[in-house]
C-alpha cells in the first residue's frame, strides 16, 4: 500500500521503520522481507525495497489489502 502513494517501484523504508509502523519485532520484518524476496515479489536492500511483482503482493495480501486505509 505504500507504493500506492509514490511514483515508482522503489520504497525508501528501513526494517526499523516497518517494525514501528507494523508493531512487530524487527526479526519478523526480516523474515517477511526474505520470504517475499525468495518469491521474487520484492528486492530488499539497505534502506529500500523494490517492488518487482505488485500483482503477486496484492494476491498474497488478499482481503487485507487496503484494510488499514479503509479504517481511517
Amino acid at each position: 500500500m505504500a507504493q500506492d502513494r509514490i511514483d515508482g517501484p522503489r520504497l525508501m523504508l528501513t526494517h526499523e521503520l516497518l517494525r514501528l509502523r507494523l508493531g512487530v519485532r524487527r526479526a519478523g520484518v526480516t523474515e517477511a522481507l526474505k520470504d517475499l524476496g525468495e518469491r521474487r515479489l520484492i528486492k530488499a536492500g539497505r534502506g529500500e525495497i523494490v517492488v518487482l511483482d505488485r500483482t503477486g503482493l496484492k494476491r498474497i495480501a488478499g482481503k487485507f489489502y487496503g484494510l488499514p486505509g479503509a479504517l481511517v
